[in-house]
């Protein structure tokens, strides 16, 4: 990977599930602000949507998704 080069969503991702980074991905996060904040934004959506129950119907999946992008948000 590129110093130069952002994360990718897939990476950012593998992250939050694996728990660990190449050592160029983790030399990346660290001098790298905007990378950092995807990956503490997508920690926190998959966070929220592992503690969620699953939704009955498409009307308890729109009013739970945007209760989970409001916490998200208010962060």
């Amino acid at each position: 990977m590129n110093e130069a080069r952002h994360l990718t969503d897939r990476e950012i991702v593998r992250l939050v599930d694996e728990g660990h980074a190449e050592d160029r991905g983790r030399a990346h996060l660290e001098s790298c602000g905007s990378c950092r904040a995807r990956l503490d934004a997508t920690r926190a959506v998959m966070t929220a949507l592992g503690a969620a129950p699953p939704p009955a119907n498409e009307t308890d999946l729109a009013a739970q998704r945007e209760r989970i992008l409001a916490a998200v948000r208010a962060r």
